[in-house]
């Protein structure tokens, strides 16, 4: 059973342009209490990739964020309360702006588990911490790191 993952990262959804100056960035931490390390090549989606492959191939389980909103809540009344924000945040998943860094965020997670497939690289994958925790290995978390007016 592990309690915390050997390896955090985290992706700034932005847009699919390529190079230093596209809006795609990511960066990682050994642990829960790492040194947070920005590579120079943190623009790249594929160097992701690539840097996941390492991981899950050397036996690490990694926790892998998203800035994006990846958890829709059930409403019980959809057209009066599916423009309020989630608790604890200020602007609403459903508003202009999250629903594009969700849809971008989409493509662009597909585009990471793909690429992991392409590698031969196929985890444990997961979007339940306690069963993420409750595994010994290598295995994949995904979860939503929400970073808006930070």
């Amino acid at each position: 059973m592990r309690n915390v993952p050997d390896v955090v990262a985290c992706v700034d959804t932005g847009s699919a342009r390529e190079g230093p100056k596209g809006r795609f960035a990511w960066s990682w931490a050994q642990g829960l209490n790492g040194v947070l390390e920005v590579p120079d090549d943190a623009w790249s989606p594929d160097a992701l990739i690539d840097k996941l492959a390492e991981w899950l191939l050397a036996g690490a389980s990694v926790a892998l964020g998203f800035d994006h909103p990846t958890f829709i809540p059930s409403r019980s009344v959809p057209d009066t309360e599916m423009h309020r924000a989630r608790s604890n945040e200020n602007m609403a998943w459903s508003s202009p702006a999250g629903l594009t860094v969700m849809s971008v965020g989409i493509y662009q997670g597909l585009y990471l588990l793909k690429g992991l497939a392409e590698r031969g690289v196929e985890p444990a994958l997961t979007v339940e911490w306690e069963c993420f925790r409750h595994e010994d290995g290598p295995g994949l978390y995904l979860w939503e790191a929400y970073l808006a007016g930070k």
